[in-house]
């Protein structure tokens, strides 16, 4: 509810780890979405201060994460500005557009608020405009490390973060604006131009995304 959210300076949905699957330290991976996922229980905690969400690898962060194919199966991708949510991922190139959710579903109601605040973002990330079909399509989990390879005192981003990985088939037409400070360098990309190099420049869930897509071809 509102005023419980006026409790947080950043909230975000989260579950306990608890509830989601296992996957230990060392590994990146695409896991089949649960049966029963969209029944966990959620809470909403704080992303800064003393107890913050971001280094309490406990909670995981539940973010939608859409990657955008066009009518010529073209993949969108851009870099993160200095103006997005997560200043670890800041310049990283991405195919996902998404971010925290920071409010309560209703109840048993986790797969349609997911859906929501998805179509919500990619209207404020890119402008997106007209019908959306939203497919679920796996979880992304990334435990690579315990902590940030070049800040060993703070919690690796992928340990305290899952995410829902979303395929979303529109059209050009339909991205409209790029939000400033956050979408930055955005082009459509066909998926065979990602070379090597191209792909080394993905933040972690968007290489594994893209082996998803091309999984799908």
């Amino acid at each position: 509810t509102n005023s419980e959210k006026i409790m947080f300076t950043k909230p975000a949905l989260c579950t306990y780890r608890k509830h989601t699957p296992e996957v230990a330290t060392g590994n990146q991976t695409l896991l089949p979405i649960p049966k029963d996922f969209w029944n966990i229980p959620t809470f909403l905690a704080d992303r800064v201060g003393a107890y913050s969400c971001e280094e309490n690898p406990d909670y995981q962060q539940l973010l939608p994460y859409v990657a955008l194919l066009n009518e010529k199966n073209e993949v969108f991708m851009y870099t993160r500005g200095g103006g997005g949510g997560e200043s670890k991922l800041f310049a990283r190139t991405s195919i996902g557009l998404g971010g925290h959710i920071d409010d309560y579903p209703q109840s048993n109601r986790l797969r349609a608020h997911v859906f929501a605040e998805a179509r919500r973002e990619l209207e404020e990330e890119v402008g997106f405009e007209g019908e959306l079909e939203l497919e679920p399509q796996r979880l992304l989990v990334d435990h690579l490390y315990d902590t940030e390879p070049d800040s060993p005192n703070k919690v690796y981003v992928g340990q305290v973060h899952l995410g829902i990985l979303c395929i979303a088939h529109c059209k050009s037409a339909q991205v409209t604006k790029m939000e400033e400070g956050v979408i930055e360098n955005a082009k459509w990309m066909s998926i065979s131009n990602f070379d090597a190099d191209a792909k080394s420049r993905l933040e972690p869930w968007s290489a594994m995304a893209l082996d998803f897509i091309k999984g799908l071809r």
